[in-house]
């Protein structure tokens, strides 16, 4: 995904994540899909760093995919979608430490 850079160079929610959101809130399967082949191969090995095994790591990630689910009408999009994502997967590695 492209991240959109403000004046700040923050980044902030492009206009493709944003397109992305409203089908997730909309309850678009594909579109979940779509953002599971992006990034769920990179949560495990983030999630791989804080947890002592792989299944954990996976467990990790799951348990992200359904924040993200009961959280993604709660998005702002004052940050990319993927680091909104990533915040949430270290929250929930932090807890399984």
């Amino acid at each position: 995904m492209a991240e959109a850079r403000s004046p700040g160079d923050v980044a902030v929610a492009s206009q493709e994540d944003l397109e992305l959101l409203t089908e997730l809130r909309a309850g678009d399967e594909k579109a979940f899909g779509r953002l599971i082949e992006a990034h769920h191969a990179a949560m495990v090995r983030l999630a791989r760093t804080y947890v002592p095994t792989t299944a954990v790591a996976e467990e990790v990630v799951q348990d992200t995919w359904l924040a993200v689910l009961r959280r993604v009408g709660r998005f702002e999009g004052r940050s990319s979608p993927k680091t909104w994502i990533v915040r949430i997967l270290v929250n929930q590695s932090m807890t399984r430490v």
